[in-house]
């Protein structure tokens, strides 16, 4: 999982990058408060799901890719859908990659609900899921 959080962490700080940088009449993206929130917001989730440790670590930074990469491409606007080495893209392409790829953090290698059922089970000491039909009842 650390290439994802690499390449999440790189999505994020090239979006700060870009969000300091003046637009041709002199306003900064970061000083639009709701811009400021939520990249304040992403990047505090990142630096969460990166400290926890062993199997918690991998739900938060699965997790976190899921929900931190749209609120990513739409600080960076329409040219944040462009891949990575196009020309014009807003980061170079990081969002875009980090967007495309969170679906597939929590799939391959198990799922996150099996990985949240593994935390469940054998770290909280929860019983186990029942997932069998429910019992009819004899009138």
């Amino acid at each position: 999982m650390m290439h994802q959080a690499g390449s999440m962490a790189t999505a994020v700080d090239k979006a700060a990058a870009r969000v300091a940088e003046p637009d041709p009449s002199g306003r900064r993206p970061i000083d639009d408060q709701s811009v400021a929130y939520r990249l304040g917001r992403s990047t505090a989730r990142l630096e969460a799901a990166l400290s926890a440790p062993a199997i918690f670590g991998r739900v938060a930074i699965a997790q976190t890719m899921r929900d931190i990469s749209p609120d990513l491409m739409d600080i960076l606007g329409a040219a944040s859908a462009l891949p990575f080495g196009a020309d014009g893209a807003a980061d170079d392409g990081s969002a875009e990659y980090v967007y495309r790829f969170a679906p597939l953090v929590g799939i391959y290698g198990g799922t996150l609900e099996v990985f949240r059922n593994m935390i469940g089970q054998y770290v909280l000491g929860l019983g186990k899921p029942n997932y069998s039909a429910p019992v009819k009842k004899v009138s």
